[in-house]
């Protein structure tokens, strides 16, 4: 569980991170575990997930150093900071769709697909 000034920059990261996914200024990777995805930097990497693997709370973040271990996590099972849990879900979806390369397919599909008015 983190402390005050690691929770600040965890959100901090969180929120950058999903400005930046949003974007399209970072891509997320797959992991090969179910709804975990990991975005990599020379730094450390950040990986969030969903503990059941549907997509759906319980959620966490963890941020790991550059060798892999890990260093902070925030998980939403802990109802103190249950104002995040939104963020934490946005940030998971956004890094999906980054990973699946999801607008692509759908970018490519309405271009193939003619637009009929009824």
């Amino acid at each position: 569980m983190p402390d005050d000034i690691s929770l600040a920059k965890i959100l901090l990261i969180v929120r950058r991170l999903a400005a930046l996914t949003q974007t399209r200024q970072i891509a997320w990777q797959e992991t090969g575990q179910n709804d975990v995805f990991v975005y990599p930097s020379a730094s450390g990497s950040v990986v969030v997930g969903s503990r059941d693997g549907d997509g759906d709370l319980p959620m966490y973040v963890r941020i790991l150093d550059a060798d892999g271990s890990l260093v902070d996590e925030l998980v939403t099972e802990n109802a103190e900071y249950a104002e995040w849990f939104d963020e934490l879900r946005r940030l998971h979806v956004l890094a999906k769709r980054s990973a699946t390369d999801a607008d692509r397919v759908l970018d490519a599909l309405l271009a193939e697909l003619p637009d009929v008015q009824p």
